[in-house]
Order: structure tokens, then sequence, then C-alpha cells
């Protein structure tokens, strides 16, 4: 059972980290933006770890993340997990939750 559960985990780990070496339309990096007129930054690390900012860094959160597909899974330290609809298009990042799209882009 133990090596099975292991297994599966280096399996899913290599999925994460060929999704965030994906190129040109990574996710990999910091986005910055505004939701509902506050500003937003989330940055991606390869290792399938991030960090959101709100109000340039007043408050933040630590959160794992998953990629699948067209799919957005964030795990915050706080328990709370978020499944979004995203799309790299260039320097833009669109991410839909709940019917809300929040557009970000890539800070160079």
């Amino acid at each position: 059972m133990k090596k099975t559960l292991c297994i599966i985990l280096a399996v899913m780990l290599l999925a994460v980290s060929l999704c965030a070496c994906a190129g040109s339309n990574s996710i990999v990096g910091s986005w910055s933006g505004t939701s509902q007129g506050v500003a937003v930054t989330m940055s991606f690390a390869k290792d399938g770890t991030g960090v959101m900012s709100v109000l340039g860094g007043l408050a933040s959160e630590e959160f794992t993340y998953t990629i699948e597909g067209s799919t957005l899974t964030v795990n915050a330290t706080d328990g709370d997990t978020e499944v979004y609809d995203y799309a790299i298009d260039g320097d833009s990042l669109s991410l839909t939750y709940e019917g809300e799209v929040i557009t970000l882009t890539k800070d160079k």
C-alpha cells in the first residue's frame, strides 16, 4: 500500500512539474491585476507552491496548486480550496471562479 501511494504521489508531482515547465504558456511566475477594484498579485513557483497578495502585500496567503487541463486548483494554507478555469494568452492569465473572470498580467 505504501509503495503504491508513493508511486501515485511521484506521478502527480511529475505531472505538476511538467505542467509548470510548459514553456511560454506556463503559469509559473508572478501575475498582477485587480479584482473588484482591489490590487491582486499571484505568484506561482515551479514546485507547485505560490503566494497571493492583495493591497500591495498588506495581506497575503500561501497556497499549493495543481493544474489538470484547463483547471487550476488552489489549496490555501487555511484549508480553503478554489477551483478555477484558467487560460493563458501571451502575458495574460484569465481565471474564472463562480462566474467571475479575473484577468492578470504577467510581471516582467
